[in-house]
């Protein structure tokens, strides 16, 4: 949907609002719409989950090659850095390196206490492969300041809170 108005709306900034694009016909705007049939108690919690699942799609890349075999010679074509899969609530919002040995990362807990009330616990030295975890900080949102110094790698988060970590950290 795109709204075009050929007279200015009398809204304050006395122009139209016409946009006619590249060949004069107007601005065409592509998108999708869902539509997620649930029942109520349900809804909320899966409309969340899908929004996630649809806003983190893969990334599509290409390369051109002669051969599939040439391609899979030469580079890796398969990869996953996590370990383990994170409890449904949890998503990973930060992975950021700090330098060779600190990795600052941020959870978060998406769902709202009348969607899903359960405490989602993850260890984090068993998050990512070819990572040991030497030992873990956690820090206030903004990781500016270090809140506690974590005598176990395993943490809580409840409904809509976000957590950030600085994890000391050496490669396997």
């Amino acid at each position: 949907l795109h709204r075009r108005d050929f007279y200015d709306d009398g809204f304050g900034v006395d122009q139209a609002l016409d946009e006619p694009g590249r060949d004069g016909r107007g601005l065409v705007v592509r998108g999708k719409h869902w539509l997620l049939l649930a029942p109520t108690t349900e809804a909320q919690m899966l409309h969340r989950a899908l929004a996630y699942s649809l806003f983190h799609q893969p990334v599509l890349t290409f390369s051109n090659y002669n051969t599939v075999a040439d391609y899979g010679n030469n580079y890796i074509t398969q990869y996953t850095g996590i370990k383990t899969a994170l409890p449904p609530q949890l998503n990973l919002l930060t992975l950021k390196p700090i330098n060779d040995t600190s990795v600052l990362i941020r959870l978060e807990h998406f769902y709202q206490k009348t969607e899903d009330a359960t405490v989602a616990s993850v260890d984090l030295a068993n998050i990512f492969n070819n990572i040991k975890v030497n030992s873990a900080q956690e820090l206030n949102l903004q990781a500016t300041e270090v809140v506690s110094t974590l005598t176990s790698t395993t943490v809580q988060l409840n409904p809509m809170q976000i957590k950030t970590y600085l994890l000391q950290v050496q490669k396997t």
